[in-house]
């Protein structure tokens, strides 16, 4: 009886511990604490000025709240860096230009109320996307309770 006791609170001790040093089971894993720090101090973006690939100068502030795609390309790189910046140019074109696929044309057994929560949340018109993530999921959420067999209609890769 007394080993149980002894185990018991042995145990209760280290779950103690454990639920200290995880902010109460919040954050298990390093990352995990580096999300919650990062959310409850949020870093700000120092004011960096930078020169897209036709000169033009940008300002990191113009982009607040939403995502950027940044290539560093170094100027005293005379041969590499120039092919590998043309390559992102190349590509950073293509996203503009062109329109991808429509899901159903990659995989036509997806559901098309599936299928329009993806192209709203790719659309290229920033007015035409979900305001947030939150927005998002609520769409997804929605139609996940609309389609009572979803689960069968996801496609499977």
């Amino acid at each position: 009886m007394r080993t149980l006791v002894a185990a018991g609170l042995i145990l209760a001790a280290g779950l103690g511990v454990f639920t200290w040093a995880s902010d109460g089971w919040r954050a298990v894993t390093a990352e995990g604490a580096r999300r919650l720090a990062v959310a409850a101090h949020p870093v700000t973006i120092p004011g960096v000025t930078m020169e897209d690939m036709d000169g033009h100068v940008l300002h990191l502030s113009q982009f607040k709240g939403r995502v950027v795609l940044v290539e560093f390309i170094y100027t005293t790189c005379p041969t590499v860096c120039q092919d590998l910046g043309a390559g992102f140019a190349e590509i950073l074109e293509r996203v503009r230009r062109l329109e991808p696929p429509r899901p159903r044309e990659v995989d036509p057994s997806m559901h098309p109320g599936l299928e329009e929560c993806i192209l709203r949340a790719m659309a290229k018109e920033p007015a035409d996307r979900y305001p947030d993530a939150q927005a998002f999921s609520d769409d997804l959420e929605d139609w996940i309770r609309s389609t009572p067999d979803w689960f069968s209609i996801i496609p499977q890769t």
